[in-house]
């Protein structure tokens, strides 16, 4: 039973709520209004609305209360309704100009771009400021840039309209992926709209995108402080912009807080549930991302971003066909979600489809939005193209450079080495012809490339008459007959070489270079003796000559005269220390016997002395390749190239470098664009050969084989070889293992029993190892035998043995570091002390080296000694900035050494880093332990 007192105060208040009932009941249509309009100018919207629904409940057709209705929902921010509400008025004979600016507004707010265009039309609405304003909100909205910007731009007072109008152009700087302009245009207005939502909802999103996480965030609760939002809806959106800026800085625990309290309310709402699905794939939980990207699904099956998250989370999940599915389904729904595109133009080209990962980049590229601006997007394309066997990437990258810039002969010049690397050689023809300006060297480079051109497309009388245009010109320059000499040798030509060479000797009699380019034609064709008649006739004369003492040395090493070949060679770099021809070949001679710090020495020497030259910028680049430095050797090669792009040598490097680097596609595009220059050569086709099955294009790589197979001769080993490792991709093990052996008994040697091995290793076959230790019998010094025997007992988990053939191979290159680094890091798995000792060595001897800088260090904190190991972290990660696993262990340091802040930095680093996944659990995990104050 209800206590007395209780029940009288309810018996009360019903009683004042009937008779407050009572009276609104009593009130006529005319008093509402008025009353309305009251709570209008006190403020109060929503009670406006109460009353005024009640008006048009009793009489619809009241077209004042709908006007006032319409103006009341506007106030309280609904837009979607204040739209309705005053079309709702104009179809019962309103007069729209009454209105005409709100409405625009509310249509442009509520998505009702067209109609929101066809309402504003200068002609019926007038050019005021503010109709203005909204005019370009809607062009913008629209997609027509151009015309939304000049309206904005024309905006120059008063001063609260014009600094509306700057977030306008802002917003099209971020349509555009430019949010470093649209920050630079919004951060001086943050005192005039401190207090407008749309301002700090602009400069959130900017912030977001240019990297500015935290202060994403920051500018995000701003707007939902300052926004009046009655129905939720913008609000809601604005804190999921909140919870991505959030999951960006690496605040993984406040993002879920913010995804948690908007799924709280409505378990099923796919926003909140696309969030969820991002913390949680941050998280390192794939199966729960999958599950909360499935929940998305479930509310909008064709939701573009859910079927992006459970293809990433079930691409985590290592389910390649299942994330493929769910991205073309992503792309499918939104043609225009570039982050899926790329996504799925990366599982492709796992899964070892580059032509189908360039069928879905292709619309990004061709599109006038943000795909074709996106370097990221640029540089799987041509990576696609790469892999596909499609050199005409680059061609397109040069057709737009020489869009912006069309008189840079340069660039000119670029693409008709291109379009000639492609076969296209018509169309690089007419890009020289293009170059009418140029002088001095680009003048002759131009020519030289169009003969090149001209030679490749087989029109030897253009070849020959551009020839002697040049040569014309040049009446007493017999340089440029040496070059001439040169193209046509290298087109196969020998005896128009010749001639050419004669003629520059008829010039200059005494002329060195013409002399050593016969010499070396005599000495091609195998007559040693005639070559060195010529290069001894010189070398009277001019006893120090580098060209000649180069030449003399060449023949030397031909006869197998190493130590006299070497002594010639120093004897002119001693007599000419400018000379970069002779340091040259120095460098490659010294690698050859092994003396490589010897020759970077005189590599680096060569470089000096003739910055430009080619040849020398390549032999130090051999060497430090020889050296084990491809990092600093490919960049060399490129540059090479670049100076000479009819070096073929300077792209075979190249390639060998980014083999060494792990890159076989960039190796891959290396050998095409020089099988463009020379077909039938036999180490860029035995190359291109072992590039398509490593990237397992295996009937590509049986058609090079064939190609490789008729340029090369009946009994070459390398053919047999090559014959073993495409068998043994093919998974014919046995047949691989007799094509080894076949190139065995031709001479191949450790290779042949290298790949002897292996098809017995990979085809299960009995006494795998059996075919190193053999070797290794007879010849115990071979390093890569030995390194291959020791990777082998490493992969069976016999670290015992590993770390003896590790042990051997120290004693016999007791100052290799990259050896000295991988035992040291076998000692610290195994706990022996000896690890810190030879990681010291490694470090002293290749003190630039990222890698052994990385391992030193972490042995160092693994015992117990910090600071060092502070120290070469930090060197470390400056090195290999892009290294996520050594900035994951500089934070692991940073943090033991008290550094939080530097921690949470390099931890946020990783998390930012998509290349480094593998860490983002750990990283994650530091993150919140440092957070949370180290607990």
């Amino acid at each position: 039973m209800m206590h007395t007192e209780t029940g009288l105060k309810v018996l009360v208040i019903v009683s004042l709520l009937a008779a407050l009932a009572a009276c609104g009941a009593r009130m006529t249509a005319e008093e509402r209004m008025e009353a309305a309009r009251g709570e209008l100018a006190a403020g109060d919207a929503p009670t406006a609305i109460i009353h005024l629904r009640n008006v048009l409940q009793q009489d619809p057709s009241n077209v004042d209360a709908r006007v006032l209705l319409a103006e009341a929902t506007f106030r309280a921010g609904d837009y979607e309704s204040a739209a309705k509400e005053y079309l709702r008025a104009v179809d019962l004979g309103a007069s729209m100009d009454e209105f005409r600016l709100p409405l625009i507004e509310a249509l442009v707010r509520a998505g009702g771009i067209q109609e929101a265009l066809r309402f504003s039309e200068p002609e019926e609405a007038g050019d005021s400021p503010e109709m203005t304003f909204w005019r370009a909100n809607a062009l913008a909205r629209a997609g027509l840039a151009d015309e939304a910007r000049a309206l904005f731009e024309s905006l120059s007072a008063p001063a609260e309209l014009h600094d509306r109008a700057q977030v306008g152009i802002a917003r099209l700087e971020l349509a555009s992926q430019r949010p470093d302009e649209a920050l630079a245009i919004l951060e001086p207005l943050a005192g005039s709209l401190a207090g407008d939502a749309d301002y700090w909802d602009v400069r959130g999103f900017a912030a977001l995108r240019a990297g500015r996480a935290d202060d994403a965030v920051d500018a995000f609760r701003k707007a939902v402080d300052v926004l009046v939002d009655p129905v939720g809806t913008r609000r809601f959106m604005l804190r999921a912009g909140e919870a991505e800026a959030l999951l960006a800085s690496g605040r993984l625990e406040e993002a879920r807080g913010v995804a948690a309290a908007l799924q709280s309310g409505n378990d099923r709402n796919p926003v909140a549930n696309y969030l969820m699905a991002r913390v949680e794939l941050q998280s390192g939980n794939a199966t729960q991302a999958l599950n909360y990207a499935q929940a998305v699904l479930a509310a909008q099956p064709d939701s573009s971003v859910g079927h992006m998250m459970a293809g990433a989370a079930s691409l985590t999940l290592g389910q390649t066909g299942q994330a493929e599915r769910h991205l073309e389904r992503a792309i499918a729904s939104d043609p225009g979600n570039l982050p899926a595109r790329k996504l799925l133009a990366q599982t492709r080209l796992g899964m070892q489809s580059p032509e189908r990962a360039l069928e879905v980049l292709g619309p990004a590229l061709n599109s006038a939005g943000g795909g074709a601006g996106d370097p990221s997007v640029a540089a799987l394309a041509g990576l696609a193209s790469v892999r596909a066997g499609d050199p005409e990437a680059a061609v397109e990258i040069l057709r737009s450079q020489l869009e912006r810039a069309p008189d840079n002969d340069e660039i000119r010049s670029m693409l008709a080495v291109t379009l000639m690397s492609a076969g296209r050689t018509d169309e690089a023809l007419a890009e020289l012809a293009r170059i009418e300006t140029a002088e001095g060297v680009l003048r002759q480079r131009a020519d030289l490339i169009g003969i090149a051109a001209h030679l490749q497309g087989g029109d030897l009388l253009a070849a020959r008459s551009t020839a002697a245009r040049v040569a014309e010109a040049q009446p007493g320059d017999a340089a440029v007959r040496n070059a001439l000499g040169a193209l046509f040798q290298g087109a196969g030509l020998v005896d128009e070489a010749e001639a050419w060479f004669e003629d520059s000797l008829r010039l200059e009699p005494a002329n060195a270079a013409a002399a050593y380019n016969l010499g070396r034609i005599a000495a091609g064709r195998g007559q040693l003796d005639r070559a060195a008649e010529l290069f001894n006739s010189i070398l009277a004369g001019e006893p120090d000559n580098p060209a000649v003492l180069t030449a003399l040395a060449q023949l030397d090493w031909a006869r197998d005269d190493r130590e006299a070949a070497i002594a010639r060679l120093q004897q002119a770099r001693r007599a000419n220390p400018a000379d970069a021809g002779s340091r040259f070949v120095l460098t490659q001679f010294l690698v050859a016997e092994g003396r490589v710090e010897e020759a970077v020495a005189v590599g680096r020497e060569g470089v000096a002395a003739a910055p430009n030259s080619a040849p020398s910028i390549n032999a130090l680049g051999v060497t430090l390749l020889g050296a084990g430095q491809p990092g600093e050797a490919r960049p060399l090669f490129q540059r090479a190239h670049d100076i000479n792009p009819l070096e073929t040598s300077y792209l075979l490097n190249m390639a060998r470098a980014s083999l060494a680097l792990g890159e076989p596609a960039a190796a891959r595009e290396s050998v095409v664009n020089g099988l463009a220059l020379q077909p039938d050569n036999v180490a860029l086709l035995g190359l291109l050969v072992d590039l398509e099955r490593r990237t397992g294009r295996l009937d590509e790589a049986a058609a090079a084989l064939a190609r490789l197979e008729e340029a090369a001769q009946a009994d070459d080993p390398r053919v047999a070889v090559q014959r073993g490792e495409v068998l043994l991709a093919r998974q014919q093990y046995a047949a691989a293992e007799r094509a080894f052996a076949e190139a065995g008994r031709l001479g191949m040697g450790s290779r042949a029993a290298i790949g002897v091995f292996e098809a017995r290793r990979r085809g299960g076959l009995p006494n795998a190892a059996e075919p190193l230790l053999g070797w290794l019998a007879e010849h115990p010094d071979d390093l890569a035998v030995r390194g291959l025997l020791a990777d082998h007992y490493l992969a069976a988990d016999d670290r015992a043995a590993a770390t003896r053939e590790y042990e051997k191979l120290v004693e016999l290159v007791p100052d290799n570091p990259v050896i000295l680094n991988n035992l040291a890091w076998l000692y610290g798995e195994a706990g022996d002390e000896r690890a810190v000792a030879l990681a010291r060595r490694a470090h002293q001897l290749a003190p630039g080296n990222a890698s052994i800088a990385d391992t030193y260090g972490w042995i160092l904190h693994r015992n117990g000694d910090n600071a060092g190991a502070l120290e070469l972290l930090a060197k470390a990660v400056a090195a290999a900035p892009q290294a996520g696993d050594m900035r994951y262990r500089y934070a692991v340091v940073l943090a033991e050494t008290g550094d939080t802040a530097g921690a949470i930095r390099e931890a946020q680093a990783v998390l930012a880093d998509t290349g480094a996944a593998n860490y983002h659990e750990p990283a994650q995990k530091l993150l919140n332990r440092l957070e949370r104050g180290g607990e």
